[in-house]
């Protein structure tokens, strides 16, 4: 015979209730596209760069980060005599969103980042806009 109302009600949770977990951790983020103009305003440091490599640190404040190091072969925009720049980075481990952005190291091109804080030194990307393939350069214009 049939479920009585209890079990089925019961069941039905079972079945929904991964199902709608599953569902909601599988978000994809949307992003809206900017303007190449509105980017290199928003930009601190445009650079022509490779992304060298990716480690992760503790500042003495206790807070880790992982960041990648570009080794800077051209500047367009900001401080003419950086030659390595520190990028903030989504760690590749562990809890992920949607919003994170991530490079391979060797990826090569323009770079149009903002710095984190004044004070810091490190650099984030905050779209994925923020970074042209070689050969974009002409798009700076």
């Amino acid at each position: 015979m049939g479920l009585s109302k209890p079990r089925f009600n019961k069941w039905l949770m079972g079945l929904l209730v991964p199902v709608l977990f599953l569902h909601a951790s599988l978000g994809w983020a949307m992003w809206a596209k900017i303007s190449d103009g509105e980017l290199v305003t928003r930009a601190t440091l445009i650079v022509s760069a490779e992304l060298l490599g990716k480690t992760l640190i503790t500042t003495g404040d206790g807070q880790a980060h992982y960041l990648g190091v570009l080794s800077v072969s051209r500047v367009y925009k900001g401080d003419e005599n950086v030659t390595i720049v520190l990028l903030e980075l989504p760690k590749e481990t562990g809890l992920r969103s949607s919003s994170d952005i991530f490079y391979e190291v060797g990826q090569a091109g323009l770079w149009l980042l903002q710095q984190q804080r004044v004070d810091s030194g490190i650099y984030m990307t905050t779209s994925p806009d923020s970074f042209w393939s070689i050969g974009q350069e002409h798009r700076l214009l």
